[in-house]
């Protein structure tokens, strides 16, 4: 039960959050060509995986560690 709700999170919100960059990025709203959205960009996803993965090593492996 414990790994529904984290893939159901990450599962659900990482496609959300594709599905906005696409967005973004086909209308305009964000420019990959200029460096400084871009920097944002892959800032805010990199940021996402590390807090993603953060949060399993704490759900799934710190609690059987002795």
């Amino acid at each position: 039960m414990r790994e529904l709700s984290w893939f159901y999170l990450y599962g659900g919100g990482g496609l959300i959050y594709v599905l906005g960059s696409v967005v973004c990025i086909r209308s305009g709203v964000l420019d990959l060509k200029e460096p400084s959205e871009r920097a944002i960009f892959v800032a805010t996803t990199i940021c996402l995986i590390l807090f993603a993965t953060g949060h399993g090593l704490f759900q799934f492996v710190l609690p059987f560690v002795e």
